[in-house]
C-alpha cells in the first residue's frame, strides 16, 4: 500500500525564498550563458569549469538551498585527495527529485572532473537555459523516440571515450513519492557498452525542498552521498537487469544512510 504523502507546507520563508530566488536566476542566467559560450570558443575551458562548478552552487544557495557532501565508507578508497576523482570517466547516476538536482550535484563534484549530462530533449526548448545547456555540452535525449535516442547514447558514448563524465539519471523522471523509483535500462546498457565505472549518488532531503506540482522551493539542506563506484570488471560480469538491480540497491541503500 502507498503511503500518503504530506504536502510540502507553505510557509513565509519558502514564499520569500521562493520570490527572491526566481527573480535572481532572471539575472543570473545571460552571465552564466556569456561564461559557458566563453567557455566553448577559448581554449582555456579547463580555467573556466571552476566557476562554472561554482555557479551551478551558487544558483540553489539564491534559494536557500545548500548542499552537504558525504561519501560513503566505501568510496573512500576509490575518491583521492578529498573528492579528486581518479583517472577515468564515470558514468554517474543519481535519482531525480527536483528541478535543483543538476545544479546540486554539479556543484558539490569537483570542477577537476568534467562532466555532461544526458537531459530530456524538451528541456533544451527552454529560453535561456535550453541554449546554455546546448552550449554546456550536454546530450538531449528524447522521450518515447527509440531511433532518435539511439543516437543520443552514441554520443553519449563517444564523449565517455574522450575522458568526460556523463551524469544520468536512470529513473528517467522526477519522483512523486520522494522514493527511489524504477529505472530504465538504457543507462546500464550504455554503462556495458562504454566500459566506464558507475558512481551512484544520492540527493537526501532534495524532497523536503522542493517537488513535482510545488514550485516553491523551502530554504534547507540537501546532502549529496557519494558511493562506491562499481569498477568495470564487475559491470562486465553482470547482465543489464543484474546490473540495474545492483545500482538500485546501492543507491537505496545510500538514500537510507547506509
Amino acid at each position: 500500500m502507498r503511503r500518503a504523502i504530506a504536502p510540502l507546507p507553505t510557509t513565509l520563508s519558502s514564499t520569500l525564498s521562493s520570490a527572491l530566488g526566481y527573480t535572481a536566476v532572471l539575472f543570473f542566467l545571460p552571465p552564466v550563458l556569456g561564461v559557458i559560450a566563453l567557455r566553448r570558443v577559448t581554449n582555456y575551458s579547463r580555467r573556466l569549469d571552476p566557476l562554472i562548478r561554482f555557479g551551478a552552487a551558487f544558483l540553489p544557495a539564491l534559494f536557500g538551498v545548500l548542499a552537504r557532501t558525504r561519501r560513503a565508507p566505501g568510496a573512500r578508497a576509490a575518491l583521492e585527495g578529498g573528492l579528486t576523482v581518479p583517472a577515468g570517466p564515470f558514468l554517474i547516476m543519481a535519482n531525480h527529485v527536483n528541478i535543483l538536482d543538476g545544479f546540486l550535484l554539479r556543484g558539490s563534484l569537483p570542477a577537476c572532473i568534467p562532466i555532461r549530462a544526458l537531459e530530456l530533449a524538451s528541456h533544451f526548448s527552454w529560453p535561456l537555459y535550453g541554449r546554455a545547456m546546448r552550449l554546456y555540452g550536454n546530450i538531449p535525449i528524447p522521450h518515447n523516440a527509440p531511433r532518435a535516442a539511439l543516437g543520443s547514447l552514441s554520443r553519449a558514448r563517444r564523449l565517455l571515450a574522450g575522458g568526460t563524465s556523463l551524469l544520468v539519471l536512470p529513473e528517467g523522471h522526477r519522483t512523486r513519492t520522494g522514493e527511489l523509483q524504477r529505472f530504465m535500462s538504457g543507462p546500464f546498457r550504455l554503462a556495458r557498452e562504454a566500459g566506464v565505472p558507475i558512481l551512484p549518488v544520492v540527493l537526501a532531503g532534495a524532497f523536503d525542498r522542493q517537488r513535482v506540482g510545488y514550485p516553491r522551493i523551502a530554504p534547507g539542506t540537501v546532502e549529496v552521498r557519494i558511493g562506491t563506484p562499481l569498477r568495470e570488471e564487475q559491470i562486465r560480469t553482470l547482465t543489464v537487469p543484474a546490473l540495474k538491480e545492483l545500482v538500485h540497491a546501492r543507491m537505496e541503500s545510500l538514500l537510507k544512510g547506509r
